[in-house]
């Protein structure tokens, strides 16, 4: 059985994709909006009926999450966090929250996988303060200058990847709940679409000319590495370089 969570644009068309690739396959779609918490609540409720409803063991046995999204301008959610921040970072972090219970409910090994990236690496002042996690120190800097789109994207997915290690950390000890981070690398997706069309354009053209950039099907590799991969494959800790 699998279990979709998608935006509410892509929940029928990747169902439907889903049922004319694999004709057999048992699946259920939801929608959910990582951006705002009470989207996440009421895909947590939605859920735990479902599966009331249909008399099933309440266990989850892998999460991807793969939700990332960058922004032109500094906006702000209803719940006053920057959107980019809260839908790569904790939109997933309060997601896997909630889901917890159900994959330490699994009658096999569980496993939790977030995407990151490369590009955390450009992150050059670790800051953890509120401020910071919601966005805030982000949205500063557009108050008389332009939204910093790619220092708050490189920050996001440095949060995403802090959060990995340790939630592999505390869970592999308490309950073997295995945590991977996967980076995919360049992806031609449409993440870029808040862009002006002729800078993606131009992007994706210098990408696929030094023969970086990747189509999804390709990419995938990474995510369904990391969601497959034996748990001995894991490492006990992070690298001092990552």
């Amino acid at each position: 059985l699998a279990i979709i969570i998608t935006a509410a644009l892509y929940v029928n068309q990747t169902a439907k994709e889903i049922r004319r690739q694999q004709p057999d396959a048992c699946l259920e779609a939801f929608q959910v909006d990582l951006s705002s918490y009470r989207s996440i609540k009421k895909f947590e409720a939605s859920l735990n009926q479902w599966i009331w409803d249909s008399n099933l063991e309440p266990s989850i046995q892998l999460l991807i999450n793969n939700a990332g999204m960058l922004a032109k301008s500094h906006r702000v959610t209803e719940d006053g966090i920057d959107e980019v921040m809260q839908t790569n970072y904790i939109g997933p972090f309060i997601l896997t929250s909630i889901l917890l219970p159900l994959l330490k409910n699994s009658p096999v090994p569980s496993r939790v996988v977030n995407l990151t990236s490369f590009t955390h690496r450009c992150v050059s002042e670790i800051d953890v303060s509120e401020e910071a996690l919601q966005g805030v120190k982000f949205g500063q800097h557009s108050v008389g200058g332009s939204y910093p789109l790619a220092s708050t994207y490189e920050y996001t997915k440095f949060c995403l990847l802090v959060f990995s290690y340790e939630l592999h950390r505390q869970l592999n000890i308490s309950s073997g709940i295995s945590v991977m981070a996967a980076d995919p690398g360049v992806v031609e997706t449409r993440i870029m679409r808040e862009l002006p069309p002729c800078l993606s354009r131009f992007a994706f053209f210098i990408l696929r000319t030094l023969n970086l950039l990747q189509q999804p099907d390709t990419g995938i590799g990474a995510v369904l590495d990391a969601a497959l991969a034996p748990p001995v494959t894991f490492l006990s800790k992070p690298s001092q370089s990552f």
